[in-house]
């Protein structure tokens, strides 16, 4: 199985990526820049030199991987995806995103601007025949990046495909520490993307990287 990350020389993408190769999964990054996508590989190997990952374009990412991660800006979701809707055609695909802005030092959401309640919706929109999965929104690309640090948290996870939800579960199961929580259908994910602010802030006035904990499930 192949892991690939669309838009995946970010931190995000980067981090996720590092995450997944180390735990002994294939991934590729993807990249509009080959030389780009390749250097990012490289580094990867430098951090984790066990791990298999390959760069290339992202229309090859995408053609080639199992299972898509977007990790692009949200503003860049239409040019990228719409050209690659039959190649995504029943493939699993995960929006990590959240529309965000910063107005006097504050993260807040954008969502509001545009007619979808929720970026994985607006994703799952773009791609009608592939199975959207909302997940990740709220982890540190700071804690993903740092492969010495053990991560720790809960993923909360939402999707209108029961299959494919449970199937992104079980990846976040494969990294130690992180829990996944079922948060029922796409629809639900705007309240995930909205906490994604409110940690930037919290982190930012307390200096530090807070973490999402459900308590109360066994």
């Amino acid at each position: 199985m192949i892991i690939g990350f669309l838009g995946g020389t970010g931190r995000e993408g980067t981090g996720l990526a590092l995450r997944f190769g180390m735990a002994d999964k294939h991934v590729m990054i993807g990249s509009r820049k080959l030389e780009k996508a390749r250097q990012i590989a490289g580094e990867l190997e430098t951090i984790a030199p066990d791990m298999n990952v390959l760069g290339d374009l992202n229309e090859r990412v995408a053609a080639l991987s199992d299972i898509i991660f977007v990790t692009v800006p949200c503003s860049a979701h239409d040019s990228l995806l719409s050209p690659l809707t039959s190649i995504l055609k029943e493939k699993i695909v995960v929006s990590t995103g959240s529309d965000l802005e910063y107005y006097r030092d504050n993260a807040t959401t954008l969502t509001t601007q545009t007619k979808w309640n929720s970026v994985a919706e607006e994703i799952q929109y773009l791609l009608p025949e592939s199975m959207v999965v909302s997940a990740f929104q709220n982890l540190s690309a700071a804690d993903l990046l740092d492969a010495q640090n053990t991560l720790y948290g809960d993923v909360v996870v939402c999707s209108d495909h029961s299959e494919a939800k449970v199937f992104i579960m079980g990846l976040i199961n494969l990294l130690h520490d992180l829990k996944p929580i079922d948060g029922g259908d796409l629809c639900n994910s705007r309240y995930v993307e909205a906490m994604t602010w409110l940690l930037i802030n919290i982190n930012r006035r307390y200096k530090i990287r807070s973490k999402l904990k459900i308590i109360g499930i066994p």
